[in-house]
């Protein structure tokens, strides 16, 4: 969605989506230093991303929580000051600092955001 207030220089725009992704990538518990391919993630958007609870390890003895975190994206087009086709973007991931667990395949191996 894209709304331009008149008499501005303004473009304000914002998107909805969701992806989903079958077969990521785990850590094979049968042999270590490899990896297989098993189960799914969802990632929603609005301003926001979503990642929905799921399997810590392959066989699911522990699961991963969900997280939600607010993100910013912002650019500014500098043609009325430069007069060329500039864009200074600036973008912000986790907006509230929230501490989560980014990714987690193993016993073994989990990354905290």
């Amino acid at each position: 969605m894209k709304y331009h207030p008149e008499g501005s220089a303004t473009m304000l725009t914002a998107a909805v989506f969701q992806l989903n992704q079958e077969y990521v990538k785990s850590a094979d518990t049968q042999h270590l230093g490899f990896w297989t391919q098993t189960g799914e993630t969802c990632s929603r958007g609005a301003g926001m991303r979503y990642s929905g609870s799921s399997g810590g390890n392959p066989h699911n003895i522990f699961k991963e929580p969900s997280v939600a975190l607010d993100d910013l994206a912002v650019s500014y087009d500098l043609y009325g000051l430069t007069g060329t086709e500039v864009t200074v973007p600036m973008n912000v991931s986790n907006l509230a600092d929230k501490q989560y667990t980014a990714n987690c395949r193993s016993d073994m191996y989990f990354f905290i955001g």
